[in-house]
């Protein structure tokens, strides 16, 4: 028992010492390779060639990520990648992963995610709808989790958007 408390008081402090915080979030600034700010051209090889366009957001576009690189997340299989682009510049990046995840796989997600960027904002709507808010100063993220009345399943996906260019793009759409 004594040498499990002593191990305990080793381990512990040293696991969470290395968290890192939401301060990384803006260095990352873009999620593997994908970086905010970046010309559509650069992408363009990559990303599927008709956009889905935003009714309401006339200077945005998505794009499905087409290119195989980038398959799970902390172990966890990634479905489809979306880009967001505003004014053609990276606004948003989306992992879509695959209809009812478990929540022994949200966890994984939801932990690693605080150990890399510090502990998310948990925010529950219902029990079926909830999730975690990281928010630096230029970029933010969030894991949601959520019921889909239309498609009878859960959807979960995590969204990390550049604060700057949707302030701008919010402002050239008004």
């Amino acid at each position: 028992m004594k040498l499990l408390s002593i191990l305990l008081f080793i381990i512990l402090p040293s696991a969470y010492g290395q968290s890192g915080s939401v301060a990384d979030l803006d260095l990352k600034y873009g999620f593997k390779h994908l970086k905010f700010g970046k010309n559509y051209l650069n992408y363009k090889n990559v990303l599927s060639s008709t956009p889905s366009i935003l009714p309401h957001y006339p200077t945005r576009k998505s794009y499905d990520y087409i290119n195989v690189d980038i398959k799970d997340l902390y172990g966890v299989e990634i479905k489809n990648i979306q880009l967001g682009f505003c004014n053609d510049q990276l606004l948003s990046i989306q992992l879509n992963f695959p209809f009812n995840i478990s929540t022994d796989d949200f966890d994984r997600i939801s932990y690693s995610l605080g150990v890399a960027f510090g502990k998310g904002e948990y925010k529950e709507e219902s029990k079926s709808d909830y999730g975690y808010f990281w928010s630096g100063k230029k970029v933010k993220m969030q894991l949601l989790k959520f019921y889909d009345e239309d498609l009878k399943t859960y959807l979960t996906f995590l969204s990390l958007t550049e604060i700057q260019i949707e302030e701008q793009c919010v402002k050239s759409e008004f």
